[in-house]
């Protein structure tokens, strides 16, 4: 039987578009695939080209099987294994659900930028991806891609962690005999993104005041998401670590906070075995409230939240209450007449089309300032949104005044001069607060510092973590966040729920010294 035969055999018609079935060639990747001609988003309503790219495809099924050398014998498309990736992950390593879930997520980023030369989505073999596509997926990332939760394009460490995760998945495949031993695409580029030497941003204190005390006074009081941003600003905690804290991890007899690798989460310095920061009266404050507020196990998450099972997980998000509160201390702090990065008002004001070309934004967006633009992020926009009706022509022109949006808009979020308020820009705040306390009357040992942020040596203090404000308070004992008005975060609420007697006494705990 010819092969022409057999591909005629094997169509059948999806929604008026013709599919061929190819499941006997399973073990080489074949599979129920689209007949989609080259240049085509969608599989071809015609029947010769069907019968064409059918008869090309099972060619090379046929070759794979009977060993012509040129791919491994059992190949596969990317994307058919990477659930297999994530599965042989789980349960080969000792890797937390957490840890799990961002490593999926990266996963799922790099898939999003495998496009061809014209930009268009791609499922190829995992033998057929090559550097060019690697270093086409970094650009999609980093300069295109709209990420739904911040609106932006990714920051080069997730794009760098997205490329690590990707040449993780072809050492599985080459174990697993999908790709020769030591194919890899990510390996074959000149250099990867690198993150080395770039600043995060991080807070005024100011600053760090300002947002602390709208967080409050926003949710109506304290929760869980607050309890985060308290922890994270005043031990210098990643997302993760605060976010996996337990009960039993808070000394308060020694009045430590110790972080350490647990079951919901393991910290980046494991080998250490742990790190140790004070518990700063601030802090004190927030979980004499939270623990009158609410009752935690002694060997319960402290923050946790409730996940779709029912079961008590950690927090994943809380942008959504950071950006509130950060417009609302932009606000605050404009009152005050203090100079402040949240909020570069005069740059968001401006005329988009000053800065981008207008013909980059969809009509009704053509006059519009920097800010309507920050804050109408692409799916918002119907003009450029694909509908099922539109023809062929139709979406491809969608699609290419989509991208050109998505480049404009990035690129006003880029020019703006402020800051990104986010769970990790509390770390290097906390650094560059702490380097600026007293240690028993004398400024505190870098290596004090270092210890408390998990650190092996003071390079990272020095290069990364540790900046020099406009903004400096009188040296003290203690971490703290003040406002301009000399009033703490949230002080209202605790001397409401904790009465003023006590604050007091918190404030002016004899280990620090007077905290005033």
């Amino acid at each position: 039987m010819s092969d022409v035969r057999n591909a005629e055999e094997r169509l059948y018609t999806r929604n008026g578009r013709w599919w061929a079935d190819f499941r006997d060639y399973s073990k080489e990747g074949g599979d129920r695939e689209g007949l989609v001609p080259e240049g085509e988003p969608w599989a071809t309503k015609d029947r010769a080209t069907a019968v064409q790219i059918a008869r090309a495809r099972l060619q090379e099924l046929q070759g794979q099987r009977h060993g012509n050398g040129a791919v491994p014998v059992r190949a596969v498309r990317l994307k058919a294994f990477a659930p297999q990736y994530l599965v042989l992950k789980a349960r080969e390593t000792n890797i937390s659900e957490a840890s799990m879930r961002r490593a999926e997520q990266a996963l799922h980023n790099a898939l999003r930028g495998l496009l061809d030369a014209e930009d268009r989505p791609i499922d190829p073999f995992m033998h057929q991806v090559t550097p060019k596509h690697v270093r086409r997926l970094r650009n999609y990332l980093l300069n295109i891609y709209e990420s739904p939760r911040t609106g932006r394009p990714l920051s080069s460490r997730s794009v760098r962690y997205a490329t690590d995760v990707l040449s993780e998945c072809y050492t599985y495949a080459a174990s697993e005999g999908f790709v020769p031993p030591g194919y890899d695409p990510v390996a074959g580029l000149p250099k990867r993104a690198s993150t080395r030497g770039k600043w995060t941003d991080f807070l005024e204190i100011h600053e760090a005041a300002a947002v602390l005390n709208m967080l409050i006074q926003l949710g109506d009081g304290i929760d869980v998401h607050v309890g985060l941003n308290f922890l994270a600003a005043l031990s210098g905690s990643r997302k993760a670590g605060g976010a996996g804290l337990l009960t039993r991890e808070i000394d308060r007899e020694r009045g430590l906070l110790v972080f350490q690798s647990n079951r919901y989460r393991k910290i980046k310095t494991g080998h250490k075995g742990h790190r140790a920061v004070p518990i700063w009266p601030q802090f004190e404050l927030f979980m004499e409230a939270y623990d009158r507020m609410f009752e935690r196990p002694p060997s319960g998450l402290y923050l946790p939240t409730i996940g779709t099972d029912g079961q008590e997980t950690m927090i994943t998000s809380v942008k959504a209450r950071l950006d509130a509160a950060q417009e609302a201390a932009a606000e605050l702090l404009d009152s005050m007449g203090v100079a402040h990065q949240l909020r570069d008002r005069r740059g968001r004001a401006r005329p988009a089309a000053e800065i981008v070309p207008a013909a980059d934004l969809p009509p009704h967006l053509r006059s519009a300032t920097v800010d309507e633009i920050v804050r109408t992020p692409t799916y918002r926009v119907r003009e450029i949104r694909e509908e099922d009706s539109d023809p062929e022509r139709v979406r491809v022109e969608k699609k290419e005044r989509r991208r050109r949006y998505k480049r404009a808009r990035a690129q006003l979020i880029s020019g703006l001069d402020e800051k990104r308020v986010t769970v990790q820009a509390w770390r290097p705040t906390y650094a560059t607060t702490r380097v600026q306390t007293l240690d028993g009357g004398k400024p505190v040992a870098r290596t004090t510092v270092a210890f408390e942020l998990g650190h092996s040596s003071n390079d990272m203090l020095d290069r990364i973590y540790a900046r020099v404000g406009n903004a400096r308070a009188p040296r003290k004992e203690v971490v703290e966040y003040r406002l301009p008005d000399g009033s703490l975060p949230g002080e209202a609420f605790f001397r409401k729920v904790l009465g003023s007697a006590r604050v007091d006494e918190i404030l002016n705990d004899h280990r620090f010294g007077d905290g005033r």
